[in-house]
């Protein structure tokens, strides 16, 4: 059985080894080193992926690019569209955004209604096949936007 503490207190994941869930990240990049061909599902998997992953962790952002990364996520999973665009409208909108929270730890700037208990986490990702990913991180993505509609309130566009 795992305790309270050995879950990562944002998303609610086993955490690794190392007690830090942010290193569940290149963990991730592993996976997609193995599987992605560069095609536009696997950019979008990938996106998938670390979006998703921030919007489990909005005290890594300020809550600005909280709002704007959960509303990229909620458009790309709902009606998926080309990277290529995505990538035009973050470079157009967020040039002048602070993006990372300098403090991490303080989880001032996040809505108390933000879930902190997923279900699916990045810990779910790695530990299924690597053949499974670009599903599997697609419906990450869906199953986190879905629960940030039920709980914050609804679709962001």
């Amino acid at each position: 059985m795992t305790s309270a503490s050995d879950r990562c207190p944002e998303c609610g994941g086993v955490l690794p080894p190392s007690g830090v869930c942010a290193d569940r990240i290149p963990e991730l990049l592993e996976i997609e080193a193995q599987v992605l061909d560069g095609s536009e599902d696997s950019l979008r998997a990938h996106f998938y992926a670390i979006a998703t992953y921030q919007v489990q962790h909005p005290s890594r952002m300020t809550p600005q690019a909280t709002a704007g990364m959960r509303a990229a996520l909620t458009r790309m999973a709902r009606n998926p569209f080309p990277i290529s665009d995505l990538r035009r409208e973050i470079r157009r909108d967020f040039r002048a955004v602070k993006v990372t929270n300098p403090n991490p730890e303080d989880r001032s700037g996040v809505d108390s209604r933000w879930p902190c208990d997923w279900p699916i986490t990045a810990a779910d990702i790695v530990a299924r096949p690597p053949s499974e990913y670009v599903a599997a991180v697609t419906e990450w993505a869906r199953a986190a936007t879905d629960l940030l509609d039920r709980a914050v309130g609804g679709a962001v566009s």
